[in-house]
């Protein structure tokens, strides 16, 4: 194989094909079938939680658990309850990663069941089954594309004879596993289910036996603040730490936010004021969650007005998502006009990171937001008036009146099953975003539809299929999601309308070539595209070197590996030429972007390949892309 690939590559240079043919050539022999590509989903799916060696409570209810799962046929169904931070979900994110599990069961699935919000903090419902199909969906691997009715059976059918564990995290509500697609025997397999709650009589049916999760007591709670200060470095004196353990109320969650915060700060000074900000957070207001504020409210006492305003944005994205970095920034930077280089906001959300307001994924492109701290948010936006954020679950009835809408300057529908009632001639004067993400049944615009003052929508995934013309009102509007808008065939004319329009993201939809009122964006500088509607695209070179200021093309070809035209980067690159400054990047396999070739003040150059589908692939594309810029070859 590696002597066949060797000669396709020199026999390239021969020839004279240029770098994008060879590639070709190269992924052709090296993954004749793209099924081969597609992988079994792994086993377990690791998590990184916290170190809970030492702390008898929890160790002794992860133990617990692991005895029940090993009771064969007795036990099906085994519940974790315990207050809001008392460690459920790390609790269940080690029994995610035991030795037993991974030897007892084919396959691990983890949902995500339900979400938090002010208004959600007594007992309520879960995320709709479609949401959960789409997730199990996605943890095996399974066709999104296919009709969402058709999800049921797909899951059924991948595990009808299969061993599973199914660890369920903030059940609210019963389930109805097989509307699902969990198969009707289940448990006939020696399949189990584990679910974490905070009302102990949800599900009863579900519940053969039962786990209590309880309060750390003041020794194990100095044990896990030191660990966590161990690990910086910064040694604090016990009084201080006694002192913040129990204003975190010995809660889990409470105790790994507020020794993440303290272990940055020496001064004793310093501390002493921390710990007054958290005896008196909040200020005002006494509802359910005012502990819970108290305990983690101080965090973001000491953040500037952008700093603030940035942690604040994120809780409009449903909880504990993966948010890619590029979008949080791109949103943020419409909301401040643009006004600063997308550097200067990188250092903001790091510095966010650091003080773990946000949390980042290994791969460092993506970020979330710990469920207690988009309480925090969402409880502060509420009493400032500065938003209306609609829980991912069914909503309730004062916020379906329209009317509470005025005044508002973030709207967050994203996933929410009863769209119909909000779009009904909502009062918007001072929208600035609209996240509208996740609704596949979402599938008209009111109309009219004049909000003049947004400058982010976001359709992600959503069935329409297409937009009102009264849209072209938002002239403001800078950052549009329209991917994986499947059912959206074609754009209107009221896109050329969007003069300042600097980030559009078109992968996956119905489009089949790029529309050409693209040229009219004359300010566009990310374009997101997928592939196909490159390659049905004439004279593509022309459309896209109307765009003067686009500095970054990113073409998805992901789902299209096994019919892609390589000779798309010889097109794009030609319509560049003359651009001061330009990225060309690919969206691969495994959601591996690969920076293809760059102009970078009047200097051009090429990237190797970085696929992690195969290491042969990676070393010898790597060498080859050297080899062929080195021999003068390239655009």
């Amino acid at each position: 194989m590696v002597l066949s690939i060797v000669a396709t590559l020199f026999s390239g240079f021969q020839a004279g094909a240029n770098i994008v043919e060879a590639g070709a050539a190269v992924y052709g022999l090296i993954h004749p079938n793209s099924e081969n590509v597609l992988k079994k989903p792994d086993r377990v799916v690791m998590f990184s939680p916290p170190n809970i060696h030492g702390l008898e409570t929890l160790e002794k209810a992860l133990h617990e658990t692991l005895s029940h799962l090993k009771d064969e046929w007795d036990v099906k169904g085994i519940q974790i309850h315990g207050k809001l931070g008392t460690g459920k979900t790390t609790i269940m994110q080690h029994l995610n990663n035991h030795k037993l599990v991974a030897e007892n069961f084919d396959v691990v699935i983890w949902l995500k069941v339900s979400s938090d919000g002010p208004d959600t903090i007594t007992e309520g419902g879960n995320f709709s089954v479609e949401k959960l199909q789409k997730d199990v969906m996605n943890r095996l691997n399974l066709d999104l594309g296919i009709p969402v009715d058709q999800y049921k059976y797909e899951i059924m059918n991948a595990l009808q004879n299969t061993k599973y564990l199914l660890l369920l995290d903030s059940v609210k509500a019963p389930l109805s596993l097989d509307e699902i697609g969990f198969p009707e025997n289940w448990e006939e397999r020696g399949s189990k289910v584990v679910f974490t709650t905070r009302f102990e009589r949800v599900w009863r049916s579900m519940t053969d036996c039962s786990v209590e999760v309880g309060l750390l007591d003041l020794t194990q709670g100095i044990k896990m603040f030191s660990n966590i200060l161990e690990r910086s470095g910064n040694p604090i004196k016990t009084k201080y730490i006694i002192q913040a353990v129990q204003l975190c109320g010995f809660l889990v969650t409470a105790i790994k936010i507020v020794a993440d915060n303290f272990k940055f700060e020496r001064n004793e000074q310093t501390l002493q004021d921390k710990l007054n900000a958290l005896k008196t957070w909040p200020r005002d207001g006494d509802t359910m969650i005012t502990d819970i504020s108290r305990t983690i409210g101080f965090c973001c006492e000491n953040l500037t007005y952008e700093q603030r305003g940035c942690f604040y944005y994120g809780a409009l994205y449903a909880e504990e998502d993966n948010i890619p970095k590029d979008h949080l920034l791109e949103c943020w930077m419409a909301e401040n006009n643009f006004v600063e280089t997308k550097a200067h906001w990188r250092y903001m959300l790091q510095h966010l990171t650091d003080r773990n307001l946000f949390e980042e994924d290994e791969r460092e492109k993506y970020v979330r937001m710990h469920k207690l701290f988009r309480l925090l948010a969402l409880y502060n936006l509420q009493n400032k008036g500065d938003i209306c954020l609609v829980p991912s679950k069914e909503v309730s009835s004062n916020q379906q009146d329209t009317g509470i809408w005025e005044g508002k300057h973030w709207i967050s529908l994203a996933d929410n099953n009863n769209l119909e009632p909000f779009l009904i001639s909502p009062g918007c004067s001072k929208l600035s975003t609209l996240f509208l993400q996740g609704n596949s049944k979402f599938k008209n615009f009111p109309d009219p539809f004049k909000i003049e003052s947004l400058r982010v929508l976001n359709l992600m995934g959503t069935s329409i299929e297409s937009l009102p013309d009264s849209l072209a009102n938002s002239k403001e509007l800078l950052v549009l999601y329209l991917n994986e808008c499947t059912k959206l065939l074609n754009l209107p004319p009221v896109l050329e309308n969007f003069e300042l329009l600097q980030v559009l993201d078109i992968t996956g939809c119905g489009l089949m070539e790029v529309p050409k009122e693209i040229q009219k964006l004359k300010k566009l500088k990310r374009f997101l595209v997928s592939s196909s509607a490159i390659s049905g695209t004439e004279n593509i070179s022309e459309v896209i070197s109307e765009l003067s200021e686009l500095e970054e093309i990113l073409i998805d070809a992901q789902s299209e590996m096994e019919t892609f035209n390589w000779t798309i980067i010889n097109d794009v690159t030609k319509s560049v030429k003359t651009f001061g400054s330009f990225r060309l990047r690919m969206l691969f396999l495994n959601d591996e972007v690969v920076d293809i070739w760059e102009v970078e003040h009047g200097v051009r150059k090429f990237f190797g390949h970085e696929l992690s589908i195969d290491i042969e692939l990676d070393t010898l594309f790597q060498k080859f892309v050297e080899l062929f810029v080195a021999s003068g070859g390239g655009p």
